[in-house]
């Protein structure tokens, strides 16, 4: 069954991302390869003002929510072990201060800069068998929060920070299949009920990304399509469906890139990203391995293997090759920082290299931490989950 918000981010160990499905080639073109070899520079250090910021009661057990221009951030808390995983949400401003609480609301997602929804649940008992049996519309204006008529589902609306959210239902079972319905709500008018799983929005809020499951797994394994806001006409779909889940739009909505493998004939397996134009539906496939990750970042993806970066624009042209800076990369929604996490096997992380703006510059943490930051979509907010508070910075 899916997870409860997927716009809501919760903190995650460091990890690699392995690709793990096969996408669709409407037309696909062979890449040249002409390489720019260049160096990162060396980092430069420069300091941080880190807030210790406490939740108003309980932890925040399930992560946080930036706001889309980065004022403000939703913290949620929780009480794991008593069992109580929405104790309630602290909206919090620059200067790291609860500005406003809201007992016994949660799962937030952002509408637009200054407007998000919050769910709540008619379940008393102590439990995860949570459910957004409610939605709630609040701002940062401190106005008190009024209902929204929505679909009752089974996870929180996640909104695409432009004015609309899409909510789903988990139906069950069938044949071991998961089925799902969704729907997309704004401006209090709510679209026509759909088959499907929505699984994620681009981040200018144009596109939608939906999952057709048809394989009996657990989580959401199924044919990918994308469809437009408004209208959810679609744009492209998996013909024939291969089936995966990950979906990864670029900062302009404009492509998207798909883990892909294969197994080929003498038993061997062949792994490949493929980077798709949502405009002409032709994708290109880029090299890979088990071991590599990717990010959008500054127009080009960029692929992760054995410390070696490789951008390609999105003909899948290879732009430049060259070292890694050492740690994990983390990067900004809108493409234009990207956090080096300075962490090795189970050691926590004590600093981070940022590369923004054609510079590197390492930016110590407040204390040894074990999650990857989360960032706001420009990369200038930065939380850090210290299982009993978070750390935020504006940078």
């Amino acid at each position: 069954m899916p997870s409860a918000s997927p716009t809501f981010a919760a903190a995650t160990p460091f990890a690699s991302a392995s690709p793990t499905s096969t996408p669709t080639q409407t037309s696909t073109s062979v890449p040249t390869s002409a390489p720019t070899p260049s160096q990162v520079p060396p980092p430069t250090s420069s300091a941080a003002t880190w807030i210790k910021f406490h939740t108003t009661r309980g932890i925040p057990a399930y992560g946080v929510s930036w706001s889309p221009d980065a004022r403000h951030i939703l913290v949620q808390a929780g009480d794991p072990h008593g069992g109580y995983p929405v104790l309630g949400t602290d909206l919090v401003d620059e200067s790291g201060t609860s500005v406003d609480w809201y007992p016994l609301l949660g799962f937030a997602s952002w509408l637009d800069d200054e407007h998000f929804l919050l769910c709540s649940s008619n379940e008393t008992r102590p439990g995860y068998d949570w459910t957004p049996d409610n939605l709630w519309l609040a701002d940062t204006n401190g106005s008190e929060p009024t209902q929204v008529q929505m679909p009752r589902g089974t996870q929180c609306p996640a909104a695409n920070g432009h004015g609309a959210a899409a909510g789903g239902k988990f139906l069950g079972k069938r044949n071991g299949i998961e089925r799902d319905e969704y729907w997309v709500w704004s401006d209090g008018v709510t679209s026509d009920v759909r088959s499907g799983f929505a699984y994620n929005w681009s981040p200018d809020g144009s596109k939608l990304a939906v999952v057709h499951p048809f394989e009996p797994t657990r989580g959401t394994l199924g044919s990918r399509e994308i469809l437009s806001w408004p209208g959810l006409d679609t744009l492209w779909k998996e013909d024939p469906p291969n089936g995966g889940a990950s979906v990864d739009f670029d900062p302009t909505g404009q492509f998207m890139a798909l883990p892909g493998d294969e197994t080929l004939a003498d038993g061997t397996d062949r792994f490949f990203t493929s980077i798709v134009n949502l405009t002409t539906g032709k994708s290109v496939e880029v090299p890979a391995t088990n071991r590599s990750s990717y990010f959008w970042a500054n127009g080009y993806l960029t692929t992760v293997a054995d410390s070696v970066l490789r951008s390609y624009d999105s003909t899948g042209n290879l732009a430049a090759e060259r070292s890694a800076p050492a740690g994990y990369p983390v990067a900004s929604a809108d493409g234009s920082a990207v956090f080096w996490v300075q962490a090795s096997g189970d050691d926590p992380a004590t600093s981070v290299n940022i590369q923004a703006g054609g510079t590197l510059r390492t930016v110590d943490y407040p204390a040894p931490i074990y999650y990857a930051p989360i960032l706001s979509n420009d990369g200038r907010g930065v939380a850090l989950n210290n299982n009993d508070a978070f750390y935020l910075t504006w940078l």
